[in-house]
C-alpha cells in the first residue's frame, strides 16, 4: 500500500519553498495599489470580491481534484502554474503594461494554486512520513506560513515599486524549485477511488466530514473561532501593546506543538491548549495597560496555533487517506464562510457598543471559543464501532 521509502527532505524543503513562494498572493494585493493607483474602497473591492468568491468556491472542487490524482502531480504542476503566474506579470509590470484583468487573472490563478498545494500537501503528508512525525512537520510548515506573514506586513508597500523582481520574479522561481524538488518525492500512494462524478464525490466528502463525530467536532471549533477570534483581537483605542511578541505568538505556538506532542494525543493536545489560552482574553477587560494586552491578545493566538497544527495531524490519522482533500476543503470552505459574519459582527461591536464592547466582547468570544473546544473534548472519547465502511477510519492519533 505505501512504501518504506521516505523521502521526507524533498518533501518538506518542497513544501517550504512552495509556501514561501505563495506569499506573492499578499504581494499582488499590493501591487494592485501601487501600480493601478488604486487608494480607495471602490479600487480594490473587486480584488476584495474576487479573493472571497473563489476562498468559497475553490477549496471543495479542488478537494475532490486532490483526492483523484497523484498527490505529487498535483504539486509539481502547482509550482508550475503559480511560476507562469507570476512569470507573466514581471514583464508587463517593468514595461508599465500591467492592466487590472491581467493582475486579476493573476491573483486567481495564484489562489487557485494556493488551496491546491495546501490541500495536497495536507493529503501528502500521512504517505511520506510516520505518524510520529506529523505534528512536527505540520508545525513547520506553519511556522513558515506564520513568518511570511509577518515579513510580508513588515515589507508591504517600500518594496513594490524598486523591487517588482522581489516580490514576483523571485516567487515565481520558488513555485520552479518547489516543482522540482516535489519531482524527487518517490512515494507510493494509495490509489484513487472510482469516480463517481464531481457533485457525488463532493457530497461524499462534506457528508464524511460533518458526520464523522470528531472530525465534525473540528468543524464546529474551527467555525467558531474564525466567527469569534476577531472579536478576542485588540480593541480599537487599546494601550499599545508589545507587537514583537504578538506577532511571534503563532511562533510559538508551533513550537509548544513540537515540545508538547509526544506527552499526549493530538487531539487532546488541542484542546488543551484552547482551554489554558483561550482565558487569556478576559485581560481585556481589565487596566492592566501593555503588558496585559498584550498576553491577552499573544496567548490566545499561540493557543489557536497550537491547536491548529494538533487538530490537522489528527485529522490526517483518522481520515481515509482518498478523503483528505475534500475534508480539507469542506473545511476551508466552513472557514471562510464564518469568517463574513465575523467581520461583520467587529463591525458593528466597534461601531454601536464603543467602550462597552472593548471589554465586553473578548470575554463572550473567549467565552464561544471554549464552548467550542467542548466537542473536541466529548469526541475525544468516541471508539468507532466494528461494522463501520471500510472507508470509515478508526479513532485516536
Amino acid at each position: 500500500m505505501i512504501t518504506s521509502n521516505r523521502p521526507l527532505v524533498p518533501f518538506v524543503a518542497g513544501a517550504v519553498v512552495l509556501q514561501i513562494a505563495l506569499w506573492a498572493e499578499t504581494s499582488l494585493a499590493g501591487v494592485f495599489l501601487v501600480f493601478l493607483d488604486m487608494d480607495g474602497l471602490l479600487d480594490v473591492l473587486p480584488v476584495i470580491l474576487l479573493a472571497g468568491l473563489l476562498a468559497l468556491l475553490l477549496p471543495v472542487p479542488l478537494g475532490v481534484l486532490v483526492d483523484r490524482v497523484a498527490r505529487r502531480s498535483a504539486l509539481v504542476w502547482s509550482g508550475v502554474a503559480g511560476a507562469v503566474a507570476l512569470g507573466s506579470l514581471v514583464p508587463a509590470v517593468l514595461t508599465g503594461t500591467v492592466t487590472q484583468v491581467h493582475l486579476m487573472l493573476a491573483l486567481g490563478a495564484v489562489m487557485l494554486v494556493a488551496f491546491t498545494s495546501v490541500l495536497s500537501v495536507e493529503a501528502y503528508l500521512p504517505a511520506v512520513t510516520g505518524r510520529d512525525r506529523f505534528v512536527p512537520v505540520n508545525a513547520l510548515l506553519y511556522g513558515v506560513a506564520s513568518a511570511g506573514a509577518l515579513i510580508s506586513a513588515a515589507t508591504m508597500g517600500p518594496l513594490y515599486t524598486p523591487l517588482v523582481v522581489t516580490v514576483l520574479a523571485v516567487p515565481a522561481a520558488g513555485f520552479v524549485v518547489a516543482a522540482l524538488l516535489f519531482r524527487q518525492v518517490d512515494v507510493a500512494e494509495e490509489p484513487a477511488p472510482p469516480r463517481a462524478g464531481l457533485w457525488g464525490e463532493a457530497v461524499k466528502g462534506v457528508r464524511f466530514t460533518l458526520t464523522h463525530p470528531q472530525l465534525r467536532a473540528i468543524a464546529v471549533y474551527l467555525v467558531a473561532l474564525s466567527l469569534l477570534q476577531r472579536l478576542i483581537a485588540r480593541p480599537a483605542g487599546s494601550a499599545e501593546v508589545l507587537e514583537s511578541i504578538v506577532l511571534l505568538a503563532p511562533l510559538v505556538g508551533a513550537l509548544a506543538a513540537v515540545l508538547l506532542h509526544r506527552r499526549t494525543e493530538a487531539l487532546r493536545l488541542a484542546w488543551l491548549a484552547v482551554v489554558v489560552t483561550s482565558p487569556f482574553a478576559l485581560l481585556f477587560a481589565f487596566p492592566l495597560g501593555a503588558v496585559g494586552y498584550t498576553l491577552g491578545e499573544a496567548l490566545p493566538l499561540a493557543g489557536a496555533a497550537t491547536a491548529a497544527i494538533a487538530l490537522l495531524s489528527h485529522r490526517q490519522v483518522i481520515t481515509p487517506p482518498r478523503l483528505l482533500g475534500r475534508s480539507g476543503g469542506t473545511l476551508l470552505t466552513l472557514v471562510a464562510l464564518a469568517a463574513i459574519p465575523g467581520v461583520v459582527l467587529k463591525g458593528m461591536a466597534d461601531q454601536y457598543l464603543g467602550d462597552l464592547g472593548s471589554s465586553l466582547l473578548p470575554a463572550l468570544a473567549a467565552a464561544g471559543v471554549l464552548a467550542a473546544a467542548v466537542p473536541l473534548i466529548r469526541s475525544s472519547r468516541y471508539e468507532p464501532s466494528s461494522d463501520v465502511e471500510e472507508d470509515t477510519p478508526a479513532a485516536g492519533s
